[in-house]
């Protein structure tokens, strides 16, 4: 099959909630079809880190690609190969970065498990988010600091723990 052939091809089964490569006048990113309307063209969701920008594309448009076949250099091989069990660091809400790994996937979206955290404070994040980094390239790794603070704990005889409390300037955790 030609390659035109096959672009064809694929244009045809695209639909709502696809993604697709959109080139944006100066990279190539992911996006989401959000819906078509009677002209054949498709609504789609950039992801921007916290802010997401939509654009209308016409079907045909060259601006679109299929999935990871362009973003990939702009983006790396590491965020499309994400599943679960992989380690990244990740942005928290407080934008803090932490070390994690992806406890679910849904298509583009991960859920992130943050070092140290309950479970109250995983989040999905597209793997396309700003707030994603490779792992232990951005992140505060708590099992560092936990062995720092015992290392130079300044008595000789320190009482038995079990539980030891960590103040750190972006909260206390009890880690057992």
């Amino acid at each position: 099959m030609s390659d035109a052939k096959s672009t064809a091809e694929w244009r045809k089964t695209l639909a709502f909630p696809q993604w697709v490569d959109v080139w944006t006048g100066s990279r190539w990113r992911p996006a989401q079809i959000q819906e078509e309307n009677d002209k054949k063209q498709f609504k789609i969701a950039f992801e921007y880190g916290a802010d997401a920008a939509t654009e209308w594309i016409d079907r045909e448009s060259l601006r679109l690609a299929p999935h990871w076949s362009r973003a990939t250099a702009y983006y790396g091989k590491w965020r499309r190969d994400l599943k679960i069990g992989s380690r990244l660091d990740g942005l928290d809400t407080v934008q803090k970065w932490y070390t994690g790994h992806v406890m679910e996937v849904n298509g583009d979206w991960l859920h992130l498990n943050y070092d140290g955290w309950a479970a109250k404070f995983n989040e999905w994040i597209s793997r396309t988010s700003d707030r994603l980094a490779e792992w232990r390239t951005q992140g505060i790794i708590v099992e560092n600091v936990c062995h720092w603070l015992i290392s130079h704990h300044t008595t000789h005889h320190p009482p038995p723990i079990t539980t030891l409390t960590l103040s750190v300037p972006w909260g206390v955790h009890l880690i057992t």
